[in-house]
């Protein structure tokens, strides 16, 4: 609160009755810790630290703790609960268990943030859950503290509600869309730009990535929009929108495809149609704008290519680590499309890890589902 704030603040509060004057200290109390809980991790529970229960109460004594009109942030009960420890000359307790955890995955969990830095919390909690250990970014966030860790950044961010979001939410499973991305290639020649479109599914979240080229023409485009007419088919898609924005590349004949995959699909009385964007407008297309932000931070930006078939392989080996491997935190950080079996228990002993384009991108699992899978 500023100096000018906190005068306009003192102001009218001192203009109020005094009984009135201590209710709003009492509730200024309140939304300070409301504050301190939106800055924090866990943002879904209300937990105050000992010394702002103790304010509250020394407040709450100024008005005899007649309080239950006027707290907010707790039940009545657990205030009185409060107050009877305190009289008791008992510590104030948090709320939940402590939980112990074993020496083991204490170690797992610094082995995976020392060995992939770019990860957040809650993609190491999916990481956890493919060797069946359930844990919050919470937990994550306070071991790394007790050993002198510089936690991982939590990206989670809260976006607002709006009509297009409820008309993607509605209509995700038959939902999919497109865009362009581009990589430089050093060639004896010089430098040249080449580009691959890549296809996501809204729903399962399950991505479809051409083969590069220098030349991404209306013929080229054409043969990759065949290439996915038979990927949609495979997973047993129904199209019913394609998202797409306002690229010059795209023509009306690619459109004119789609369209008609669309009338063939789409169920009687419910009509789809090519959808482009609005101009400047990446957040209506932001599944695949997410998806190109974890496929060049996490793989593409950490190479220099100097062929076509290199790009090629590390568009085919991410690809194949990003939906078959990689938890998604959007799908509860479950993967995809495993190629193991989530253990029943865990055995620290057995943990392995298979690395993708030499150790850049890393899957861990347990040795012997990955053996049970591949038989």
């Amino acid at each position: 609160m500023s100096k000018l704030q906190h005068l306009i603040y003192t102001k009218i509060i001192g203009s109020l009755p005094a009984v009135e004057q201590k209710r709003a200290a009492f509730y200024r109390a309140q939304v300070f810790i409301l504050l301190r809980v939106l800055e924090s991790l866990d943002k879904t529970r209300i937990i105050a630290t000992a010394a702002e229960i103790e304010k509250l109460l020394d407040i709450g004594q100024t008005m005899n703790h007649e309080v239950d009109d006027c707290i907010l942030i707790v039940k009545p009960r657990t205030y009185e609960n409060w107050l009877r420890r305190r009289r008791n000359h008992k510590p104030i307790k948090r709320p939940g268990r402590k939980r112990k955890l074993s020496d083991q995955i204490v170690a797992l969990i610094i082995r995976f943030v020392k060995e992939n830095p770019g990860w957040g919390l809650l993609r190491i909690v999916g990481e956890l859950m493919k060797l069946n250990i359930k844990l919050s970014g919470t937990t994550i966030l306070k071991v790394c503290r007790e050993n002198g860790i510089t936690p991982p950044p939590n990206r989670t961010k809260n976006a607002p509600v709006s009509n297009w979001a409820n008309f993607v939410k509605c209509n995700m499973s038959t939902m999919v869309s497109c865009d362009l991305v581009s990589k430089s290639i050093y060639t004896l020649r010089g430098r040249f730009d080449a580009y691959c479109i890549a296809f996501i599914h809204y729903a399962s979240r399950r991505v479809y990535v051409s083969p590069p080229t220098y030349n991404p023409d209306e013929e080229w485009l054409l043969q990759q929009a065949r290439n996915v007419a038979g990927w949609l088919d495979d997973e047993g898609i129904k199209l019913r929108f394609l998202i797409r924005d306002n690229d010059g590349k795209y023509t009306p004949r690619f459109d004119d495809f789609f369209q008609r995959i669309i009338d063939t699909s789409s169920p009687p009385g419910k009509d789809g149609k090519v959808i482009r964007t609005a101009i400047r407008c990446p957040a209506q297309n932001g599944y695949i704008e997410s998806y190109f932000s974890h496929f060049k931070r996490e793989c593409l930006n950490s190479f220099v290519c100097f062929s076509l078939g290199q790009l090629n392989r590390i568009v085919a080996q991410h690809l194949e680590y990003y939906n078959n491997c990689r938890p998604h935190q959007s799908l509860d950080n479950r993967v995809i499309s495993p190629d193991f079996s989530y253990p029943e228990k865990f055995d620290a002993s057995k943990v392995k890890c298979r690395k993708f384009l030499g150790g850049l991108l890393k899957h861990y699992y347990l040795e012997d589902d990955q053996d049970n899978q591949a038989a």
